[in-house]
């Protein structure tokens, strides 16, 4: 039964164009902003380093392995640049993404900005068929596939101390991929986040945010629902529903000296629920002191998204 799962995940895989894995999930996605939205960019007010590694249904053969690599900081006050590197693999497949970020940041108010983000790179999608153990595998997928596609993304992203809200759409070309059957291509994704802080006591915090993924007529529209608790500004407990797929619990620590590590735990509400242990996720990072004169010190005040 456990390789009848695995022929059948790799399938799934094969068929990428119509499935939300053709962008990598992630639970954690609240803290690493760069990868859902280039106008992210340089609004921590300094450099801010993240890595994450995702390990997706845990004992399924072929599920989905992927490592992240972003930073972004601010420049000249207005303007942030941002780098993120991605492999993705999954079954057959691999693909290795990177993207560089250009944001503008315009200010409304005091404490008001809104962010005009770009960005541009390239993926390198690649597929090893020997990796499928099947004797009736179809002969058009005898031949192993690789090509390098580029592309471009933008995004919008208002921000203030207590709450954001933004939108982008990572990969504006529609490339076809070259595959064996001639019909997979990369699908516009577009995203919707938003979070915000309600304050409960001087060291209480609720921190709800949301994250909602369409691909319209090819997918059905999926939501994050998060809802956290921030403890004296450095500890972060948290609960996300997301739509048609799982619930998760997720913990981050931002200690004073810039350091974030965080952690997030998949329970699978689908089919696939009784042939896997689940999904874990481990985050990362680094925020280096900011520019901004009206604080001291990032570590006084710090950057709850």
């Amino acid at each position: 039964m456990k390789n009848i799962i695995s022929i059948v995940i790799l399938g799934l895989c094969l068929s990428i164009p119509v499935l939300s894995q053709q962008n990598s999930e992630y639970t954690l996605n609240m803290f690493n902003g760069l990868i859902l939205n280039p106008a992210y960019a340089g609004t921590r007010n300094g450099l801010s380093l993240t890595t994450v590694g995702r390990y997706q249904w845990v004992d399924i053969e072929g599920a989905p392995r992927t490592v992240s690599l972003s930073g972004h900081s601010t420049i000249r006050d207005k303007m942030g640049v941002g780098l993120y590197g991605e492999f993705d693999k999954y079954g057959a497949n691999q693909a290795i993404k990177v993207f560089a970020s250009y944001a503008y940041h315009l200010g409304l108010t005091e404490n008001l900005k809104l962010s005009l983000g770009l960005q541009g790179g390239i993926t390198s999608f690649q597929t090893d068929y020997s990796l499928i153990n099947s004797e009736n595998l179809d002969p058009v997928f005898s031949t192993d596939h690789s090509e390098i596609l580029p592309n471009f993304g933008a995004g919008l992203y208002l921000f203030h101390e207590k709450y954001y809200l933004g939108f982008s759409i990572p990969k504006l070309l529609t490339n076809k991929l070259g595959s064996p059957t001639k019909e997979a291509k990369e699908f516009r994704h577009y995203l919707l986040s938003g979070g915000l802080i309600l304050p409960i006591t001087d060291h209480l915090k609720l921190r709800p945010s949301f994250l909602i993924k369409s691909v319209p007529s090819y997918a059905p529209i999926e939501a994050d629902i998060n809802l956290g608790l921030i403890i004296r500004d450095v500890f972060f407990i948290g609960a996300t529903y997301r739509t048609q797929d799982s619930a998760d619990i997720l913990a981050q620590i931002h200690l004073n000296n810039g350091f974030r590590l965080g952690y997030a735990y998949d329970y699978t509400l689908t089919v696939l629920q009784a042939y896997n242990k689940g999904t874990h996720e481990i985050m990362l990072g680094y925020d280096f002191g900011g520019k901004d004169s009206r604080k001291p010190a990032r570590f006084v005040t710090p950057r709850y998204f």
